[in-house]
């Protein structure tokens, strides 16, 4: 999140939507856990962080909240989105349902072009492996799959789909699966979208979902693992002085 060392590079790389601009930076921060679940978001606040008006943090929050990033409750405010397994499975549920279908739609359509386009982002996601580069190589990561999405052509399951992807970044950003098994899996995709592989594919991105929810899985048991009980100090033996000797009388 902005803060009064950043306030000032704000201003001075500003893009041309200052609303897009802080929705971004509001997403950055959600995704790398500066603002755990449930955490409130109050506009006043962000607006003085990121030196702006209330105004297009007020706007950059309602987007984040019609995409589902976010939570918007009546009366109340905006807040950070609790994760769990289980909405993570039912967004898997649905993903799966859908890219399903968008694939066997899409790879007949698929162009050399479009084989090339992913080809680049493949070449350019292997230069933001590093934890640093995490939420540019998750964007590099989206664009590789809508290169065949795209190809669809039906603006409601591109909508539902885009959807359900925006829904699911606090999970993706969360580094539970790393960027270099994300690159490796693409290079093996990019093999099966060359050969058409239609059934490849839908089994290769099942895969890769059960292994997330199967990640997410592991870290929700560990965090709900009781804390282990401290051992009581051990109690110091009392030592018994000695009774002391009666006197048997003599001089």
């Amino acid at each position: 999140m902005a803060t009064a060392k950043t306030a000032g590079a704000i201003k001075e790389n500003r893009p041309e939507t200052l609303v897009s601009f802080i929705e971004r930076r509001i997403e950055t921060a959600i995704a790398e856990g500066e603002y755990p679940g449930g955490t409130r978001l109050s506009p006043a606040t962000l607006s003085k962080e990121f030196a702006v008006s209330h105004i297009p943090v007020r706007e950059a929050l309602s987007s984040l909240a019609a995409k589902g990033f976010i939570d918007y409750r009546q009366a109340r405010g905006f807040f950070t989105r609790e994760l769990s397994v289980d909405e993570l499975n039912d967004i898997y549920t649905w993903r799966t349902v859908l890219e399903t279908e968008a694939f066997r739609l899409a790879m007949p359509k698929i162009t050399e072009d479009d084989i090339s386009e992913m080809r680049d982002l493949i070449k350019e996601e292997s230069h933001k492996l590093s934890a640093a580069d995490r939420l540019e190589f998750l964007e590099l990561n989206r664009r590789f799959h809508f290169v065949a999405f795209n190809r669809v052509e039906s603006p409601v399951l591109l909508h539902l789909l885009n959807y359900l992807w925006d829904i699911t970044k606090p999970y993706t950003a969360a580094e539970l699966i790393e960027s270099t098994q994300g690159h490796e899996d693409h290079l093996r995709q990019l093999a099966l979208f060359e050969a058409r592989d239609i059934d490849g594919m839908i089994e290769a991105m099942d895969a890769h979902r059960g292994y997330r929810r199967n990640k997410h899985r592991d870290r929700e048991a560990r965090l709900g693992e009781p804390a282990p009980a401290k051992k009581a100090p051990a109690k110091k033996a009392r030592v018994r002085k000695p009774a002391p000797r009666k006197s048997t009388g003599g001089t």
